[in-house]
């Protein structure tokens, strides 16, 4: 009987221990869950880091081709817009040759106008004196035949 309070104390003490132990157990489980969770944590965020990384590249060479396909339209454009100035000069050159050309022939027409004008006076005083020659003529005939 002397060893029982012994053996009961030591009861009473392991059990203590015990709910010491197990309040360890359950507080580094959940500290352990924590820690997981905190590490998953991390990984979902580094996950998603490098899919936005990954997206934000792909955006940037997206972005990249369309610099480079609109730098060739402008190229392209620059290119049309050098040919048209040329064919624009030409049709000005084109332009200014006809209205020289259409000078040149109003004043051509101008003078065959008055050349005709000429000779169309030339033929009236022509003709003015012919008649004028067939009157005296036939005046000439009417005394001869008196």
């Amino acid at each position: 009987r002397d060893l029982q309070p012994i053996l009961e104390a030591r009861h009473a003490a392991l059990q203590t221990r015990r709910y010491e132990i197990e309040e360890f157990t359950a507080s580094t489980a959940t500290k352990i869950k924590e820690e997981l969770s905190f590490e998953q944590s991390i990984k979902v965020k580094t996950q998603m880091a490098r899919h936005a990384t990954e997206q934000l590249s792909d955006v940037a060479a997206a972005i990249r081709r369309a610099v480079v396909s609109q730098q060739e339209k402008d190229v392209a454009w620059c290119g049309r817009l050098e040919d048209t100035e040329a064919e624009t000069e030409d049709w000005r050159e084109w332009a200014v040759q006809l209205r020289t050309t259409n000078r040149e022939l109003e004043d051509k027409v101008a003078k065959a106008r008055q050349a005709v004008a000429k000779k169309n006076e030339a033929v009236d005083f022509a003709e003015e004196q012919i008649e004028a020659l067939r009157v005296l003529q036939a005046q000439q005939d009417d005394r001869a035949a008196e």
